[in-house]
């Protein structure tokens, strides 16, 4: 927000404030600068918590302060500050030039770009682009987890992994143990044997543990293998998992939240498009409806009708269209209330009268 010091330091407003009612005002003309529409609400209890004041703002403050703002001219309920109002609609006007001229400047490098590509492209022919695609699956297939831990998450039984879809058997989970550097593994398939355990059972856990790599060493699958029973569920009873595991978690976490944020700017870019859409096209239509009548007033037609858009408040718009004139904002607020004065007609013509 701009803060022009002399105007400040010479206003006669300012000068009668004490400095406590000068910070609130400070505040509030803050929040109307922060807010999207130049506002702020026309309600003592909502400017005591804004101003800052509290309950101060009743007893002290809100008289003085509340002068230096006036009702909205678009917004019901609320209130602006001429000064802020004025900056926000140039600040609005820019805005404005500027989504027209980068449209216009991404218009220029399409067609250049077609010119460029009709005359041959460039030399050795169009060039192929690989997919980039990030190691977003961990091992098995299984994506990351979007909790905050995933470690203790069971795991599906992956079924027999033998030649022939057979029951998994004792000499091939040895070789499996030994195949993920488990230095023991008869030792870990004899203690399985006597505690009771299938095959089955023993790749289950050794696909848990693949699942969740690099979560645990060899030496943590040997030792979960010692502890394994019956019936027992092969997610449980593991160590925590090694600091590689948990910053390779972390940042699979960070890469599913930025994904999920750049899809919710997305559609949030699209919403608003869509409303600006819809508000043009609402515009457009109210032109094709009454434009020639404001374009056929002349000044004082303009202030006259300005008189009738706001009768409660049309000084704020007359003083407007003084200094900058018939702006994009007050046109499209003089056919709001044409439209509006046009359907009531119609509506009374329609209605049956009475006898």
């Amino acid at each position: 927000m701009p803060f022009y010091v002399n105007d400040w330091l010479s206003s006669g407003r300012v000068l009668c404030m004490t400095l406590e009612q000068q910070g609130a005002y400070v505040r509030l003309l803050c929040h109307c600068w922060a807010s999207q529409d130049a506002s702020i609400p026309d309600d003592d209890q909502a400017l005591a918590v804004l101003s800052g004041m509290g309950e101060g703002w009743l007893k002290n403050g809100c008289p003085l302060v509340r002068r230096c703002f006036t009702p909205h001219p678009q917004l019901k309920g609320c209130l602006t500050n001429e000064r802020i109002y004025a900056l926000w609609e140039e600040r609005q006007i820019w805005r404005e030039k500027s989504r027209k001229g980068g449209q216009k400047s991404a218009a220029n490098r399409r067609r250049n770009k077609g010119l460029s590509t009709s005359k041959g492209g460039s030399k050795g022919g169009p060039a192929t682009v690989k997919p980039v695609v990030g190691n977003y699956l961990q091992p098995n297939g299984n994506t990351p987890s979007s909790s905050s831990s995933s470690f203790n998450t069971p795991t599906p039984t992956l079924g027999a992994p033998s030649k022939n879809d057979s029951t998994p058997q004792w000499g091939e989970e040895e070789e499996d143990l030994i195949s993920r550097k488990v230095a023991r593994a008869p030792d870990a398939i004899k203690a399985a044997i006597s505690n009771g355990c299938q095959p089955v059972q023993v790749h289950d856990l050794i696909a848990h543990y693949d699942a969740h790599q690099p979560a645990w060493s060899a030496g943590a699958l040997y030792s979960r293998l010692l502890a394994l029973r019956p019936g027992q569920d092969v997610a449980t009873l593991w160590p925590e998992p090694a600091k590689e595991a948990r910053d390779q978690q972390r940042r699979e976490q960070r890469q599913a939240d930025d994904a999920e944020y750049l899809r919710k700017r997305e559609d949030q870019a699209k919403q608003v498009q869509a409303d600006r859409q819809a508000a043009d096209a609402r515009v457009a239509t109210l032109e094709s409806r009454h434009g020639d009548v404001i374009d056929m007033l002349d000044r004082q037609g303009l202030i006259d009708l300005i008189r009738q858009a706001e009768p409660a408040n049309p000084e704020f718009h007359l003083r407007r269209f003084g200094k900058t004139g018939l702006t994009q904002s007050l046109r499209v607020l003089l056919l709001e209330y044409l439209e509006v004065r046009s359907e009531s007609i119609v509506k009374s013509q329609t209605q049956p009268h009475s006898p």
